[in-house]
């Protein structure tokens, strides 16, 4: 129970650091003790784990206030990937995006109405794409579907446009490409608002790891990344939230 107990406090203390480094330009490492109000060896422990883990880097000096000028940290932008598609009715979108929402990848795809079989080998068609340009670690896939979804099971209920009905999308692209995949309808992926996108992606825990299949995380989703006109809707900087990853339609 100790055991148990000590992990989750490491966790908690890992993702609340975490946290506060990408929510910040860069940070020192006083600065994220006195945000956190945990011990400065605390934080000095959880930073040296996610510099090993090149999830955070160190970007410079800071201004000194007395004594030594810090050293700033800020999260490694291109140190994990994630890969979002919106299944839109007439045009599917995927991107690849890294942890400052920049576009890495972008593909589309027309697709024709009421056609169901079609529909899901376009979207292996730009997963397949996209995977190609070898960006990795990809951590996670998120979709923005049309339709009443079942985002626990992953599942597309009723989409009437695509013609599908009960399709266990989620199942059927974690099998194939072993990665985390989350579904969400494409309608409330626009309503999550900008800090909630904030901190679901930095308490994703698979962006710190490299192993192909997540085993702990929450999904993510992107409506606006970056600043392509396709897919940036909603003004520039905003980006990865949960609980799908999912560009705009245009």
């Amino acid at each position: 129970m100790k055991k148990a107990t000590s992990l989750h406090t490491k966790l908690h203390n890992r993702d609340l650091v975490l946290r506060t480094i990408f929510a910040n330009t860069s940070i020192s490492r006083a600065e994220v003790a006195r945000v956190t109000n945990l011990t400065r060896t605390t934080v000095s422990d959880m930073v040296n784990g996610l510099l090993n883990e090149g999830l955070v880097e160190e970007v410079g000096r800071g201004e000194s206030i007395g004594g030594k000028t810090p050293i700033l940290l800020s999260i490694a932008p291109d140190s994990r990937y994630l890969i979002g598609l919106n299944l839109a009715q007439n045009k599917f979108i995927g991107a690849v995006v890294n942890l400052h929402d920049e576009i890495r990848g972008k593909i589309e795809v027309i697709v024709d109405d009421n056609d169901g079989k079609k529909a899901p080998e376009s979207v292996f068609k730009i997963l397949d794409e996209l995977i190609r340009k070898k960006l990795t670690p990809i951590v996670a896939i998120g979709v923005g579907a049309p339709g009443l979804i079942n985002s626990r099971e992953g599942v597309v209920v009723n989409a009437v446009n695509l013609d599908w009905h009960d399709l266990r999308l989620g199942r059927l692209l974690e099998k194939k490409y072993e990665i985390s995949v989350s579904i969400l309808n494409d309608s409330k992926n626009r309503s999550i608002n900008s800090n909630q996108r904030r901190k679901y992606v930095t308490t994703y825990r698979s962006f710190a790891q490299t192993s192909p299949k997540p085993s702990i995380g929450r999904g993510i989703h992107a409506s606006s990344a970056g600043h392509d006109p396709d897919l940036d809707r909603q003004g520039p900087g905003s980006g990865v939230y949960s609980p799908t990853f999912a560009p705009e339609a245009s």
